[in-house]
């Protein structure tokens, strides 16, 4: 797959849901420690039994 097919699968609601996800597990979110949970990937696992969170746009660094 191009870059373009991996960010297209994502829609809105997904997008916003795992960066949303991501602020709180990196705590940069105001989120309760229960809800601190990342979601898993609608596409499944990658062929090396990863979440499969290819292409997905995101809206911060998680690298500190």
């Amino acid at each position: 797959m191009s870059a373009k097919q991996w960010i297209a699968r994502w829609d809105t609601a997904q997008t916003t849901e795992v960066n949303q996800a991501l602020a709180a597990v990196t705590g940069n979110h105001n989120m309760h420690k229960k809800k601190r949970r990342f979601p898993s990937s609608p596409f499944g696992a990658t062929d090396a039994g990863q979440e499969d969170f290819r292409g997905v746009p995101l809206k911060q660094s998680f690298i500190t």
